[in-house]
């Protein structure tokens, strides 16, 4: 894999334009299977995961392009509901497309999906609600088969607040002359990107953002064109590397109430926050008293998705907090590489705590393990004294685009290299 070679020590200074949300354009491409023709998405970054749905969604017999940053998916002729390429076994978003397929092929076959090793996230919610809606599940070690004679509709409530459940179970709901009620949903901002994607098209929902989502089936959906919205967790990436490394910058084309929760406790540790329009105005001196304890938890408690990055922050900052983690039981694998490179942390069970110290980071040959947790390296080897060599990197293309060239541009010192097999093989 890539690696890193990050020069510690530099302050942050500029402005930096977030990319669109991987998490928000992934299900809006599932969606997308359910229009009889064209569904073109806007301002579409260059994400691996992003390439692999469209691969995954090719091999269903549909029909995609895309140029200057437009991707345009064709579904007319959807042909296949066998979800079994190389791809689906390898991100979790193709779990995204049962809920589309089954609605349209009244069938799905799909392996079990892959994605970052940060614990067993089960679609076990995402079966039970297909059940409820008519759907026969089979499973199997390896697969799941789905098959749909009658859509019923009618009420759900999940037993917990899963976002892939609540994605699925509104796509599943889209198409026909039911009525189906979702109680007890996720309220993330995806979500409610999505439904405002649906409404464009022509579905019929309501409630998207509170506990409670309301879906009258209609007889089909119409072409569209979508711009999603900003990624809330790249734009909290590169607040808390300012925030740990210190300096001023812009953060542009987001919407600032998505990371309120972020903001509030950056605040409280000493930066100075200002938001305008689509901007965040941030500053730090890069010295930061932080005594907190933080639960991870879904939207609008804080995101498992920044709990890597603040991670760092913290260890990086003087005083003692702790991150209690709710959302996946293997989501500490970046404790060893932090404490590696001179970080104070103690894991017991779901809880970390964090001795923080100023003066801890040093460089370090430290390699990442799943997305996030490569991102809160980053924002550790930017702080850090001496040169840090980041290894298997190639996690973290899953979910920022050019991450080391907008840093370089806010005047870090990062590069990245790749392996010699990888440039041979490329070449």
């Amino acid at each position: 894999m890539s690696k890193y070679i990050v020069n510690g020590g530099k302050k942050l200074h500029g402005k930096v334009v977030v990319e669109k949300s991987k998490n928000a354009i992934l299900p809006i491409m599932a969606a997308s299977l359910l229009v009889q023709g064209k569904t073109t998405i806007t301002n579409v970054p260059n994400f691996s995961d992003i390439t692999a749905m469209a691969k995954i969604i090719e091999s269903l017999g549909a029909k995609i392009t895309f140029a200057s940053g437009n991707l345009t998916i064709d579904a007319t002729t959807l042909s296949d509901a066998d979800i079994t390429c190389e791809e689906a076994g390898k991100i979790r978003a193709s779990v995204f497309l049962m809920g589309p397929v089954i609605s349209r092929m009244h069938r799905c076959k799909i392996s079990k999906p892959g994605g970052c090793a940060i614990g067993a996230r089960p679609i076990d919610i995402h079966l039970s609600g297909f059940e409820a809606l008519g759907v026969c599940v089979q499973e199997t070690q390896n697969e799941v088969l789905c098959v749909l004679d009658c859509f019923s509709g009618g009420e759900i409530t999940l037993r917990m607040a899963s976002v892939g459940a609540t994605e699925n179970l509104i796509m599943c709901s889209v198409l026909g002359n039911k009525t189906t009620i979702l109680h007890g949903v996720a309220k993330e901002p995806e979500i409610v990107d999505l439904c405002k994607f649906l409404i464009g098209a022509g579905a019929n929902i309501v409630g998207e953002g509170t506990d409670t989502i309301t879906i009258v089936g209609v007889s089909k959906l119409k072409p569209t064109t979508f711009t999603p919205i900003a990624d809330r967790i790249v734009a909290g990436t590169y607040m808390l590397a300012v925030a740990l490394c210190g300096g001023r910058v812009q953060i542009c084309d987001i919407n600032a109430g998505h990371n309120q929760r972020l903001i509030d406790l950056l605040a409280r540790f000493g930066c100075k926050i200002s938001c305008k329009s689509d901007r965040i105005y941030m500053s730090s001196s890069g010295f930061l008293q932080a005594n907190c304890n933080i639960v991870t938890g879904p939207y609008p408690e804080f995101a498992t998705d920044l709990q890597s990055q603040i991670m760092a922050v913290l260890a990086g900052a003087d005083g003692v907090c702790t991150i209690t983690e709710n959302m996946f039981e293997s989501r500490f694998k970046h404790v060893a590489e932090f404490n590696k490179m001179g970080a104070n942390i103690v894991v017991h069970k779901n809880t970390a705590t964090i001795f923080g110290n100023s003066q801890c980071y040093h460089g370090q040959n430290v390699k990442c393990h799943d997305l996030r947790g490569g991102a809160g390296l980053v924002i550790s080897a930017l702080a850090a004294k001496g040169t840090t060599i980041i290894d298997q990197i190639d996690y973290i293309g899953r979910g920022y685009e050019n991450f080391e060239q907008k840093l370089d541009s806010l005047g870090a010192d990062i590069h990245r290299i790749e392996d010699e097999e990888e440039k041979h093989n490329w070449y």
